[in-house]
């Protein structure tokens, strides 16, 4: 009887060891799961997306001042407003397409 090998397992562009295969773990009954809510994640990236078109709409805001000042209002680091930007670029796209005024934008979120 030997002990597992840990094995090395892929997330995103982080590396992860664990124990246990994906096919192995198990989250036990009643027990509380941790992490990320994913519906919150989604509107937390719109958001910053409509936000970056609105910044970039003025064509004399750099895009390293646009990257600054989201990072400062989402309360993010620089490289992940920029990771979520650049995974994004279809639905950033899509947004500049619609060009929705102020007024629209404020109804659409009304925090803006």
């Amino acid at each position: 009887m030997g002990s597992k090998a840990r094995v090395p397992r892929i997330l995103g562009n982080r590396m992860h060891q664990t124990l246990f295969g994906p096919e192995e773990e198990v989250v036990p009954e009643g027990a509380k799961v941790r992490g990320r809510n994913p519906e919150q994640l989604e509107a937390r990236n719109m958001h910053l997306l409509y936000r970056y078109e609105w910044y970039m709409r003025d064509k004399r805001n750099a895009y390293a001042w646009v990257l600054e000042q989201l990072s400062k209002e989402f309360y993010l680091n620089q490289f992940t407003v920029s990771w979520v930007v650049n995974g994004n670029w279809t639905v950033v796209a899509k947004i500049k397409t619609e060009a929705l005024s102020d007024g629209a934008l404020k109804k659409k979120f009304p925090w803006w």
